[in-house]
């Protein structure tokens, strides 16, 4: 019991989102996060849902605080992922629903101040140019490939 004291669990939503090109819109996390393990390390845009928050509405808000954007299709879910970071000294065990979603290729990226330093639309052969965290790299494989179907 006492592992479960000392675990904090968190549920999260993350964005496979793709523009009219088929490229990933991937985020590089700021070195200054508060998460040093994720530091500098490129992610899909997404986060924490609170715990008072309807499913859809905290998915919304984390893209529109990563990414700025309001408009784009949700097309469904396509991965449920989980992992055990230690954020700020404690073990953290994340998990995470992804979903594949669309944006027309003329939008305008608008990043979080605090949480990201950068920003690239890649395709599924500029993957492994790439230091993802965990789970990223085979979130994005798994993205390209039920865009496929």
């Amino acid at each position: 019991m006492s592992d479960q004291a000392e675990t904090s669990l968190r549920v999260a939503m993350k964005a496979a989102i793709f523009n009219e090109k088929s490229q990933l819109l991937i985020l590089q996390v700021s070195k200054n996060h508060y998460n040093e393990s994720a530091r500098e390390k490129w992610d899909l845009p997404g986060g924490k849902i609170k715990a008072d928050e309807p499913f859809m509405n905290g998915f919304r808000r984390e893209i529109l605080e990563e990414t700025g954007l309001k408009n784009f299709e949700i097309i469904r879910p396509f991965s449920v992922q989980e992992w055990w970071p230690m954020i700020k000294g404690t073990k953290t065990h994340i998990v995470a629903t992804f979903f594949i979603c669309k944006v027309k290729s003329d939008v305008n990226i608008r990043l979080s101040e605090n949480e990201h330093d950068n920003f690239v639309w890649i395709t599924t052969d500029e993957i492994d140019n790439y230091d993802f965290q965990i789970p990223g790299r085979e979130v994005a494989y798994a993205a390209f490939a039920e865009t496929q179907k």
